[in-house]
């Protein structure tokens, strides 16, 4: 079993080896991976890229805080299971979520991903002012930042919550 193997069986309930990993082709600063395990369940894991980096740049600890704080207040993203900061594993910090889709009647209601990303990005907004994010588990000082660019990116590139 590999590093990341023996990880994500102790760490995200459900999940089972073997695991096949495949990099989604899409535009993404933080490389985004399918993982399918050997039940032929879908997971995503989302990375830092490798190399030297700014220390405020590729955020992935704070995307995921973001998005585990937004699950809190209801709002439609995924689930996110762990998050791994062990650069041992795979050499950057990462984390796993399943592999989602908004509301079917989302999808349906809207013609096109960045409408959808689009309408998201807005209400979000409006879930702001309402949240405390701390309490939430949120420990980023700027999590407005990190959502905005989370969604902004997304509209611009393809979908990170989409894939």
């Amino acid at each position: 079993m590999t590093a990341l193997e023996r990880y994500a069986v102790a760490n995200v309930p459900g999940l089972t080896a073997p695991l096949s990993v495949r990099q989604f082709k899409i535009g993404q600063s933080n490389p985004t991976f399918l993982l399918v395990d050997g039940a032929g369940r879908r997971y995503v894991l989302r990375k830092k890229p490798g190399g030297q980096l700014v220390a405020t740049a590729h955020m992935i600890e704070r995307e995921y805080q973001v998005l585990k704080a937004l699950k809190t207040v209801d709002f439609p993203v995924p689930t996110v299971y762990c998050l791994c900061e062990d650069t041992s594993i795979i050499g950057t910090p990462f984390y796993v979520r399943p592999r989602w889709l908004p509301p079917t009647q989302s999808v349906q209601a809207l013609t096109s991903v960045r409408r959808l990303l689009d309408c998201m990005f807005r209400r979000s907004w409006s879930f702001w002012s309402a949240a405390s994010w701390p309490t939430r588990g949120c420990r980023t000082s700027r999590p407005k930042i990190a959502l905005s660019g989370m969604l902004g990116s997304a509209c611009a590139q393809g979908s990170i919550l989409l894939a």
